[in-house]
C-alpha cells in the first residue's frame, strides 16, 4: 500500500462517519440524506477501486444536498449568530469533498498535487467537518456553553493559518500550530465536560478522546520543533501513521460518540 492509498483509506472511513453525525447533530435524521449519503458513498468507493475519477464528482454534490437541507431546517433562524456558526460543517464537507474530486482527477488545484489535495481532504474532513460539528452540536444543547461559537471560529482560524503557512509562511504555520495545539484539545475538554448526566460508556469514550488527543498533539508539537524526530516509519510518514491515524481512527470517534450517548442519554 503506498501512501495515496493509505490516506485514501483513511478519508472513506471519514466519509462514512461524518455523514452519520451530521445528520443526527443537524438534519433531525433525514432519511433522504441517510439514503443519498449510502449511494453516494458506495459510488465513490466504486470509483476508487475501479479508477473510474470522474465518478467522485457525486461526493460534492451530497455534500451540497447536506448544506440545502440545513438552509431549509434553519430557514426561520438566519438571523441568529449559531445558526452561521452551524454552516462551518458543511462548508468544511464542501471544501474536503472538492479536494477528494481534484486529488482523484489531478486538477491541481491550488498547485496541489494528488498526495497533497488527499492531505487537504482530510483535514477538512476530519478537524472541519467532524470535530466542528461535535463541537457546535455542544453549544446547542441545552446545558451547552455558547462560548463555544468563539472556540469553534478560533479553531477554523488557525486551521486556515496553517493551511496558508505550510507553502507560504513557516514561521507562520509555527505560530498557528502552537496555537492549535492548545486550542483543540482545550475545546474538546471543554466540550465533553458541558455535557452533564453522562452515562458510564459516554464519559469512558470521552475520556479516551482527551488522553490520545493530547498524546498525539504532543507528538506534533515535538515534530514541528525537534530536528531529529523521525519522519519515516517501514516507509510511510510517521506523522500520518501515528498522529493521523490515532486522531481519525480514536480521538474524534470517541468524542462524537460519547456527545452521542450523552444526548441520548438525557432526551
Amino acid at each position: 500500500m503506498n501512501e495515496n492509498s493509505l490516506l485514501l483509506a483513511v478519508l472513506t472511513f471519514g466519509y462514512g462517519l461524518a455523514p452519520f453525525f451530521t445528520n443526527r447533530f443537524f438534519l433531525k435524521n433525514s432519511k433522504i440524506y441517510s439514503v443519498f449519503h449510502f449511494i453516494s458513498f458506495l459510488l465513490i468507493l466504486l470509483a476508487i477501486f475501479f479508477r473510474i475519477p470522474k465518478l467522485t464528482v457525486v461526493w460534492p454534490i451530497f455534500c451540497g444536498l447536506g448544506l440545502v437541507l440545513f438552509c431549509k431546517i434553519q430557514k426561520t433562524n438566519f438571523k441568529q449568530l449559531q445558526t452561521w456558526i452551524g454552516f462551518l460543517p458543511f462548508g468544511f464537507s464542501l471544501l474536503s469533498s472538492l479536494w477528494f474530486y481534484c486529488g482523484q482527477n489531478e486538477c491541481h488545484l491550488l498547485g496541489y498535487n494528488e498526495t497533497w489535495s488527499y492531505y487537504a481532504a482530510i483535514h477538512g474532513c476530519f478537524i472541519g467537518w467532524l470535530f466542528l460539528s461535535g463541537i457546535i452540536s455542544v453549544s446547542n444543547h441545552p446545558e451547552g456553553s455558547k462560548k463555544t461559537l468563539i472556540e469553534s471560529l478560533g479553531i477554523v482560524i488557525l486551521f486556515l493559518l496553517i493551511a496558508l503557512g505550510i507553502y507560504g509562511n513557516p514561521i507562520l504555520k509555527k505560530i498557528a500550530v502552537v496555537g492549535f495545539s492548545f486550542l483543540v484539545p482545550y475545546t474538546l475538554w471543554v466540550a465533553t465536560k458541558e455535557i452533564r448526566n453522562q452515562n458510564r460508556v459516554s464519559l469512558i469514550l470521552a475520556n479516551c478522546s482527551r488522553l490520545f488527543l493530547c498524546f498525539t498533539f504532543l507528538l506534533a508539537l515535538v515534530h514541528e520543533f525537534y530536528i531529529g524526530f523521525p519522519k519515516f516509519i517501514y516507509g510511510y510518514p510517521l506523522m500520518v501513521i501515528l498522529h493521523g491515524g490515532i486522531n481519525a481512527f480514536l480521538v474524534i470517534p470517541c468524542f462524537l460518540f460519547s456527545l452521542l450517548f450523552a444526548k441520548e442519554e438525557s432526551t
